[in-house]
C-alpha cells in the first residue's frame, strides 16, 4: 500500500486542487458548480480556510503529488451556524480507491474533534454519490434528510443528502 501524507494546504498547492476539484466541476456530479474555479477564486477560497475552524488539508501519495483535499468551511453566513462546518472531500482520479478519502476523513474529523470552536460537522452529498455517503456513514455522519431534485446538471435532476455528526 502506498504511504499517504496529510499536511495542510498550502497556496503553491492550489494548482493540484483546482485541477482535482474543476475536473469534477466539468465531468462529475460531486458538486453542483457549473463553471471551473480560477486561480483567483482558488487563491481566495484558500484564504478564507485559514483561520480556525476553517482549513483544508491535502493528501500526498508516492512521489509527494497531491492526491485529494479536504476542507471544512462556513455552513452559513449567519453567526448562530459558527460552530457548524460544512466538509468537502475530493479525491483524484487516479488516486480513488487507494484510501486517500478515508485519510483525509480520519485526519479531518480529529482536528474537528479538538477544536472547541466546533460542535457539528455536516456533509451535502448527491444521493447518487454512493462512495462518499459509504464513507461518510464509516465515520459516523448520520442521514437527516435528503433534498429531492434540488440541484440540476448535465441535463437531470440530483437529490442531496445531508449528512451530520456530532463532534
Amino acid at each position: 500500500m502506498t504511504s499517504i501524507q496529510i499536511r495542510k494546504a498550502e497556496p503553491s498547492d492550489i494548482d493540484a486542487i483546482l485541477a482535482i476539484y474543476n475536473e469534477e466541476v466539468l465531468h462529475g456530479i460531486a458538486t453542483f458548480a457549473l463553471e471551473p474555479m480560477s486561480r483567483d477564486e482558488g487563491l481566495r477560497w484558500l484564504e478564507e480556510h485559514g483561520e480556525s475552524p476553517r482549513c483544508v488539508f491535502v493528501a500526498e501519495i508516492g512521489d509527494g503529488g497531491i492526491a485529494g483535499y479536504i476542507s471544512l468551511s462556513r455552513f452559513s453566513w449567519r453567526g448562530g451556524y459558527d460552530r457548524t462546518a460544512e466538509l468537502s472531500v475530493y479525491v483524484a482520479k487516479p488516486a480513488r480507491g487507494q484510501g486517500v478519502a478515508g485519510a483525509l476523513m480520519a485526519h479531518v474529523l480529529e482536528h474537528a474533534k479538538a477544536d472547541p470552536a466546533l460542535h457539528a460537522v455536516v456533509s451535502i452529498i448527491t444521493s447518487d454519490n454512493t462512495a462518499s455517503r459509504n464513507l461518510h456513514e464509516k465515520f459516523g455522519f448520520r442521514h437527516v434528510g435528503t433534498l429531492r431534485e434540488a440541484g440540476w446538471k448535465f441535463g437531470i435532476a440530483l437529490d442531496v443528502d445531508y449528512y451530520e455528526l456530532l463532534v
